[in-house]
């Protein structure tokens, strides 16, 4: 097997099979138009068009408005065959994490009121009107 029928072979795997097309279709053009996430808007636009057609890569290189990874996409059409329009959201525990836990937060809230409270003092006592 060559490298032309392996990729032939991985591009009508990643292929998108809706239940319902034109429900799903609808869906997807409704959550590029209004979702308030924008990279929500980007995936169910890569999702769209490669259901529509184009090739996952085309997509990925050209398809959208910043340039990704074409194994990127190949991720969120995995997710969207695989959970639908939940796989489209960011899952938790993604991205940096906090430095403190809550009980250091509010700790620290409460010196940063005692030191303002503090200064509100020395500066009242500094200025008497």
């Amino acid at each position: 097997m060559d490298k032309c029928e392996v990729y032939c072979i991985l591009i009508y795997m990643i292929k998108i099979t809706m239940k319902n097309k034109r429900l799903e279709q609808q869906l997807l053009k409704d959550i590029i138009l209004r979702h308030p996430k924008p990279y929500m808007r980007e995936r169910a636009s890569a999702v769209l068009q490669v259901h529509e057609g184009s090739s996952s890569r085309q997509v990925a290189l050209n398809g959208l408005l910043h340039q990704r990874k074409p194994d990127t996409v190949y991720q969120w059409l995995h997710r969207y065959n695989d959970e639908g329009f939940l796989g489209l959201y960011n899952r938790p525990g993604r991205g940096r994490k906090p430095n403190y836990d809550e009980s250091q937060k509010e700790q620290i809230r409460k010196q940063v009121r005692l030191i303002i409270l503090h200064e509100h003092e020395e500066f009242v006592s500094a200025y008497p009107r």
